[in-house]
C-alpha cells in the first residue's frame, strides 16, 4: 500500500515518517506497518497479512510510478489522492482533480490484464464521478514498447493494442531507472506516447517435389494482429480533456491526453463553471 490512515488523515508512505504511529488500512481499518526500505519504495503493509483489496502485491515500480506521478501532478495544481477505493470492487491508484473540476482516474499497469477488466474498471470508474480513465504503462509493458519502437516492429499485448484502438490517441507509458530505483533512489523520466501502424507481410508460393511430383503452397498477402511497428514521443505531465473515438452529442465519451491537447474538432469540456460538482473523492 502506498496510502495508510494515522488518526483523521491519509498519509502516503515516506522514508522518513513515524514507524511508531498507529497506521490503519483505509479500506479495512486493520494494522498496517511503514515499511521503509532502503533498497525500495517507502510502503505500508498489513500487519497480519489481513484478506484485503488493498494488500495485493505491488512491485517496487507501481509504487514509485505512483509516487512520480502524484508529485508531478501535484505540482501542475491538480488534487490528488493515492489508491482511493470505492466500495471493495475498485481501488484507483491515482484519483486526480483538475482545476476546472474534472475528475481523472488514473491505472498504473504493468502485469498482463484481461480486455474486460479493464472495460469492468472504466465502467465503474465512471459510476464513481470519473470522467475518464487514464491508463500508464510501466515495467514489462513499458519495456515492451520501447523494445517494439528500437526493432523497428514487435508483438504488443492485446490489452495495449485494444487500449489503443479505444481511445483512439495511442498510449502513454512511464519509463523508470531501475538503477537508481535499486539504490532507493526514484527519479522521474517524462512520459511517453506510442502509436502503431499496421505490419504487412507479403505474400509467396513455395513448391517442392513429392514422390517425383511437384506440390506447392500459396501464401496470400496478410496484416499481422499482434505485430506492430511503434513510434513513441515524449511528452508532459498536463493532462487534457478531449472527446474520445465515440463521443457525439447524445453520448459523452471522454479521452485523457498526457503532455498536450491533440488536435480534435470543436467541442464543449465536460466540466465547466455551469456544471454540478462531481460527486468526487475530495469531498470526504
Amino acid at each position: 500500500m502506498f496510502v495508510a490512515r494515522a488518526g483523521d488523515f491519509l498519509v502516503e508512505a515516506e522514508r522518513d515518517l513515524d514507524r511508531t504511529a498507529d497506521y490503519r488500512c483505509p479500506v479495512c481499518g486493520r494494522p498496517a506497518v511503514l515499511k521503509p526500505s532502503r533498497v525500495k519504495v517507502a510502503h505500508f503493509a498489513h500487519a497480519d497479512g489481513a484478506d484485503c483489496p488493498a494488500s495485493g502485491h505491488e512491485g517496487p515500480d507501481h509504487l514509485a510510478a505512483k509516487r512520480i506521478l502524484s508529485q508531478r501532478f501535484r505540482d501542475l495544481g491538480y488534487t490528488v489522492r493515492a489508491e482511493e477505493t470505492f466500495g471493495w470492487e475498485r481501488r484507483v491508484d491515482l484519483a486526480v482533480a483538475m482545476p476546472d473540476g474534472c475528475c481523472i482516474a488514473v491505472e498504473v499497469q504493468d502485469s498482463p490484464i484481461p480486455v474486460d477488466e479493464m472495460k469492468q474498471r472504466m465502467r465503474v470508474d465512471q459510476d464513481n464521478g470519473f470522467v475518464a480513465t487514464l491508463w500508464v504503462w510501466i515495467g514489462r509493458r513499458e519495456q515492451q514498447l520501447r523494445q517494439a519502437e528500437m526493432d523497428g516492429e514487435g508483438r504488443i499485448a492485446n490489452e495495449v493494442r485494444w487500449l489503443a484502438n479505444r481511445m483512439d490517441v495511442g498510449v502513454f507509458a512511464l519509463p523508470i531507472d531501475y538503477d537508481d530505483l535499486a539504490d532507493g533512489v526514484v527519479e522521474p523520466l517524462l512520459p511517453r506516447r506510442y502509436t502503431f501502424d499496421d505490419v504487412y507481410r507479403e505474400g509467396h508460393e513455395a513448391s517442392w517435389f513429392e514422390s517425383g511430383v511437384e506440390v506447392g503452397v500459396s501464401y496470400a498477402d496478410r496484416t499481422l494482429r499482434a505485430t506492430k511497428q511503434a513510434a513513441s514521443e515524449p511528452c508532459g505531465f498536463d493532462m487534457y480533456v478531449i472527446p474520445g473515438r465515440y463521443h457525439s452529442p447524445r453520448k459523452a465519451d471522454w479521452t485523457v491526453v498526457l503532455g498536450k491537447r491533440l488536435p480534435r474538432r470543436s467541442w464543449d469540456p465536460p466540466c465547466s463553471e455551469d456544471r454540478d460538482e462531481p460527486t468526487g473523492f475530495w469531498e470526504q
